[in-house]
């Protein structure tokens, strides 16, 4: 049987792994596929023309 703080400490978990888990997922994300706007990159650098 789950006591009340057992069920406290299993939220807190669950709550910090998905906040972890999105964080990373969204900076990995960016950094894969960079917002362009423009013409610009997402460090507001023109790229080179070819």
């Amino acid at each position: 049987m789950f006591s009340l703080w057992h069920t406290f400490v299993m939220d807190v978990s669950l709550v910090g792994f998905y906040l972890f888990y999105t964080f990373s997922y969204n900076w990995a994300y960016d950094k894969l596929f960079p917002i362009t706007h423009f013409g610009h990159t997402a460090d507001n650098t023109v790229p080179a023309q070819t």
